[in-house]
This record gives C-alpha cells, structure tokens and sequence, in this order.
C-alpha cells in the first residue's frame, strides 16, 4: 500500500539567542533527520517525553512550521512545491485539532463561524448551507443539542474539544494531526472523545497521525508507533509487535513506566532512567540516548544509529 504522507530527512531547527561579533546564532534542533510515511486509515502514534519534539514534528509536516530541511510528500507530490492553490487544497485535506481548543479558537467568533470559517471557499458558499453543514457536524461530533451561536467560554473543554474535531471535520479533511487531544481532559471525557474518534475514522476513512505522552491511549487507539527522542525517531513498529518486545532501551523504559492493575506485581523491578534529558541547543554526539542509557558503549557515545528493519519493526539502536 503506497503512503499517504512521506517524510524523508525532515528537520526543524529554531534559532535562538542573538549574533555577536559574526558568531553563528544557536539552534534548537527541535527535529532532525525524520523519515517514517502514514499509509492510508492507519493511526500513527507519535509518542516520548515532554520536548521530545512530536508537536513540532506534526506541525512540520502540515507545514504549518517550515522545514528547515527535508522533504514531506503528500499523495507522492512535494508539498514543499506548492503554488498558493496547490497549498490551499492541501490545507482542506489535511488539518489538525490542538491539545488546548480554547486556545485556538477567537473568543469574538461564535461557534457558527468559527467551524463555518473554512467552508467559505467550498461548496458550502451561502450562509444558508454552512449553518445546515454545521448543525450537521455537531450532530455527527455528538453536540447535536449545542446552540451554535454561542461563544467558546460557555461551554466545557470536552465540548470545546468536540467543537474542534468539528471544525477540522469542516473541510472533508481524509488526514489530520491529533496534537494530544484528550491529554487536557478529565479521565471519563477521554473515552467518550477517544472514542468518537475511533468512530470518525471509519465512517469517513480518516488518516490519523496521534501525538501523544500516554502509552495506554496509544495502546487502545493506534495501529503503528514511533517512539520519538530528542528531535529523532529511535523505533517504529506496529503496535502489537512494539508493546510485546520493544528493542530501544528508551521504549521498553516508556513500557515499563505504564501502571498495571494487579496488587501481585506491585513489587515488580523497575526500570528508572539516570540524569536528565540533554539540551535539544547542544545534543550529545553518537547515539542521543547514550548519556542516560543503562547499555552505552564507546560506539554509542560517538556513532549515531540509524532507524533500519522491515516493515513491521525499524529500531536505531546499536545493540538492539
């Protein structure tokens, strides 16, 4: 099956500090050097620790942040090519719902117009035909009793979430980025939002790439898995086979990080990483994982491994 989204060598670094005296800026090397694809109806998880860079990684991709460097393909076209018209269709098949909605959304716009907003270059010309489209998505979001003249502070965040998924959903979207979209929620919201998703990708074939820090929802929701780690991807594997036997040391540390609901293993050994996570301004040479792994060599402290397996399971590890 060809790829929807192709990602090859992609890098975002922002400059920080000021130049003096011709010195080069300083750069966070937020992402560097990422190549995974999302085929068609699959959910790609995109997990690891706060700062990792998955959210700059999603919002590159969408080209929302400029790459610095690399290349992302869409349906086999550059999407770094793009004319204003070839962007702007681009931008109705692809959207993205945010981890914090209201934060995204004009607190001056009513709900109405904020989902009707990208309608207004569409089929949907009339305002007649964008209220009826919207009442529509509410329904179909499970807001059907919502009144869409309403501002973002009167309703809940699990509202507000909704209303976000519907405003994306607006545009007949077939790939959207998922920036932690239940991770601001109460626990019993989470299932209801988790599985309206899981919902919306059957009846309408959604692509779904799904950034997330929790490995259970991931577990539940997701078809593939790339474990991400200062700036880089360190495995990717089909979920099964990544929660049976992780091979990066980082992942199975993740895993092992995950509560289970049995008094018998309370006691069970645990795995707990050393130091902190270097500076993505200044990252360790070789391997970035070497200063806190329990399993570094001389050839992890100054080699970098590359991501390399088969479709099922890629791993960069030096001794995976």
């Amino acid at each position: 099956m060809s790829a929807l989204v192709e990602v090859e060598g992609l890098t975002k670094h922002f400059p920080v500090g000021t130049v003096l005296w011709g010195s080069p800026k300083r750069v966070v090397h937020a992402v560097d050097d990422v190549t995974l694809d999302i085929r068609p109806g699959e959910t790609l998880g995109l997990v690891g620790e706060t700062g990792s860079g998955k959210s700059t990684l999603g919002r590159t991709i969408l080209h929302l942040n400029a790459p610095t460097a690399g290349v992302v393909r869409y349906r086999g076209e550059d999407v770094g090519g793009f004319d204003r018209a070839a962007m702007q269709r681009f931008r109705s098949r692809a959207q993205i719902v945010f981890q914090d909605p209201y934060s995204s959304f004009d607190p001056r716009m009513t709900i109405q117009d904020i989902i009707a907003e990208g309608m207004v270059h569409g089929e949907h010309r009339t305002r007649a035909a964008r209220a009826a489209r919207v009442g529509a998505l509410l329904r179909t979001v499970g807001l059907g009793q919502v009144y869409p003249d309403g501002y973002p502070h009167q309703f809940s965040g699990g509202q507000r979430q909704r209303i976000g998924i519907a405003r994306a959903l607006a545009v007949d979207p077939e790939f959207i980025v998922l920036d932690e979209p239940v991770s601001a929620l109460d626990v019993s919201v989470q299932s209801q939002v988790l599985n309206l998703l899981a919902d919306l990708r059957g009846q309408f074939g959604l692509t779904y790439l799904f950034i997330s820090h929790d490995l259970s929802v991931v577990r539940h929701l997701c078809t593939r898995v790339a474990v991400m780690y200062l700036g880089q991807i360190v495995e990717l594997a089909d979920t099964r086979a990544l929660f049976a036997a992780p091979r990066h040391p980082y992942t199975a540390v993740l895993l092992a990080a995950l509560p289970i609901a049995d008094p018998r293993q309370r006691n069970r050994p645990r795995q707990v990483l050393q130091g902190e996570v270097p500076s993505p301004i200044n990252p360790p040479p070789g391997c970035r994982f070497h200063t806190r792994c329990p399993r570094a060599t001389a050839l992890c402290r100054e080699q970098e491994p590359k991501l390399v397996g088969d479709a099922v399971h890629s791993v960069a590890c030096h001794h995976a």
